[in-house]
């Protein structure tokens, strides 16, 4: 069995801008366990336990449903927390989507796995980057976070290309969680792919 999850890539470029940001937090909020760069990306959907004879199945629906879906971009900025400010568990970077097209390639990713038996999402969609899981003094750090003025300011990370659907495998190891891309799907080139 593979624990896996489809998900939105991150260029080099992004990774060590998010980097940056996490070393900018950890000044003030030293006791979260901060997510290493090369395990940050955009989860559209978690699979959870596949068998390895599904890996292709999965590829070849995902891509029928977008072979014509155009590449586009979205902004990364500002910080959010889950599920809340009192009990944090998640510090994220959010997404900015106006035209809500990260929204809509998780609906379709959901609706095009349903037709082979994968549950669709119970909990409304809401794009984010995890920066860091917080395992203790949640209200501390929501507090520290707010009197800081973290969560208020704009925290602009740039421009996300989403050019490929990808899937991941996720293994567990006492180090952290390990993520092997098992495959990609290219987008549709676009004209328009870095208008906001």
């Amino acid at each position: 069995m593979l624990r896996t999850f489809l998900a939105i890539d991150l260029p080099d470029g992004m990774h060590k801008v998010l980097v940056a940001c996490q070393d900018t937090l950890k000044k003030d909020l030293p006791s979260l366990k901060w997510v290493q760069p090369q395990a940050m990306h955009l989860t559209l959907k978690f699979l959870g336990d596949i068998h390895e004879d599904q890996v292709d199945l999965l590829r070849q629906v995902t891509e029928k449903a977008f072979a014509r879906w155009p590449c586009f971009s979205v902004k990364i900025q500002g910080l959010g927390l889950f599920p809340n400010l009192r009990h944090p568990r998640v510090l994220w970077v959010g997404v900015t989507d106006d035209a809500g097209r990260v929204a809509d390639v998780a609906e379709l990713t959901d609706s095009c796995l349903q037709t082979i038996g994968v549950p669709r999402e119970a909990k409304a969609y809401t794009p984010h980057l995890t920066l860091a899981r917080i395992k203790e003094y949640g209200r501390e750090v929501g507090s520290s976070l707010t009197k800081q003025g973290h969560l208020a300011a704009p925290w602009i990370m740039g421009l996300l290309p989403v050019r490929h659907i990808c899937l991941f495998q996720s293994e567990r190891r006492s180090s952290g969680s390990v993520y092997t891309k098992l495959w990609d799907i290219p987008l549709a080139p676009s004209k328009h792919e870095n208008s906001l």
